[in-house]
């Protein structure tokens, strides 16, 4: 069961990490997300399921009766630095260039640093 707060935020049991960031960032069909941590993903919600024989693309459900066509690396870990020192900066320098290029960039940043 997915529900809502006085508050606004998203209540959504049982979702799993990738589930949880594609209900609680609203995504909607046409968004792309990129997550990158420990494991580097980039998910899509979309209407139906999807098969991919090769196996690149995991079939996952999404919270809300849709599917989350998504795929993984298995280290991701190091991106977030590796990006800053191509930028010549480090991360708090790269979460400076994020905070300049618009909110909606700098909360990604900052979710993807903690």
């Amino acid at each position: 069961m997915v529900g809502e707060l006085d508050t606004g935020a998203v209540v959504a049991p049982g979702t799993s990490d990738n589930t949880g960031a594609a209900l609680g960032r609203r995504t909607r069909p046409g968004d792309v997300v990129v997550s990158i941590g420990t494991s580097g993903t980039v998910f899509a919600v979309h209407p139906g399921s999807v098969a991919d024989a090769s196996g690149t693309v995991a079939g996952f459900a999404d919270a809300t009766g849709r599917f989350l066509p998504l795929v993984c690396t298995l280290n991701a870990a190091r991106v977030l630095g590796a990006t800053a020192r191509m930028l010549g900066t480090d991360l708090d320098g790269l979460d400076r260039h994020a905070g300049a290029a618009g909110l909606a960039a700098a909360s990604r940043q900052r979710v993807l640093r903690r």
